[in-house]
């Protein structure tokens, strides 16, 4: 039990730490963001479609239901932002 809560004793200093390089750093935030969003189109687009295609018959279903998926996504984040 005690080495469980030496251990957790870093989670504060931690914590201190991330907020200061957050208010330093944050006009670099939505970079970092967009740079992380990106980073996940490529391998959805490289790796999970295609392998999507691969296993359902029928490849189109697998487009047509990204397709609406992200007008769906995109309706959504426009109309309540």
């Amino acid at each position: 039990a005690l080495i469980a809560a030496a251990s957790g004793l870093v989670e504060p200093v931690a914590g201190l730490i991330g907020v200061s390089i957050v208010s330093v750093a944050q006009a670099f935030l939505p970079w970092g963001l967009g740079l992380a969003a990106g980073a996940m189109i490529y391998v959805v687009a490289s790796d999970i479609i295609p392998d999507a295609h691969a296993r359902i018959n029928g490849g189109g279903k697998v487009s047509t239901g990204l397709m609406i998926g992200l007008a769906a996504m995109m309706f959504l984040d426009t109309t309540f932002g």
